[in-house]
């Protein structure tokens, strides 16, 4: 039998950006992007509506801090999982992933494609998806 599609919300305010996550979530059928906006308001309406099991955001929005936006989705029921994209996942966006208790952390780079895919079936299966050089950050995370 076959599993229900991974319900997932894009928040990303680059086209660019969001066209190659849309297409990268569009290719498997085990995740459906159920809505992709541009800015942390719109994110929060959306996610509201449509209650997605994982919200995938961008750390630098135009619109609302990123720690106000977890902080309002985490009031929600179900509460989603959340993968934060970007460009470099230093020692800031570290203690905020830890903060926050992030599910995932995926770079934007040329690898979005497979990363993404890889992270939401880590989080499909329960675990957390986190970059190599973050060793320690949970014992059931898988190294990107």
């Amino acid at each position: 039998m076959r599993e229900n599609p991974l319900n997932v919300l894009l928040i990303e305010p680059h086209t660019w950006w969001r066209e190659i996550v849309a297409t990268s979530i569009a290719r498997w059928p085990e995740y459906r992007l159920v809505s992709a906006v541009a800015s942390g308001m719109e994110g929060i309406e959306r996610a509201m509506a449509l209650q997605p099991a994982v919200v995938v955001f961008d750390f630098h929005l135009p619109d609302l801090d990123t720690a106000d936006l977890v902080g309002a989705l985490q009031t929600l029921a179900p509460v989603p999982r959340f993968v934060l994209l970007t460009a470099e996942p230093d020692e800031a966006i570290h203690r905020f992933a830890d903060q926050f208790g992030l599910a995932g952390v995926v770079r934007k780079n040329t690898r979005v494609p497979e990363h993404l895919p890889a992270a939401l079936g880590e989080i499909r299966a329960g675990r957390s998806y986190l970059p190599n050089e973050w060793q320690g950050a949970l014992a059931t995370s898988h190294r990107a």
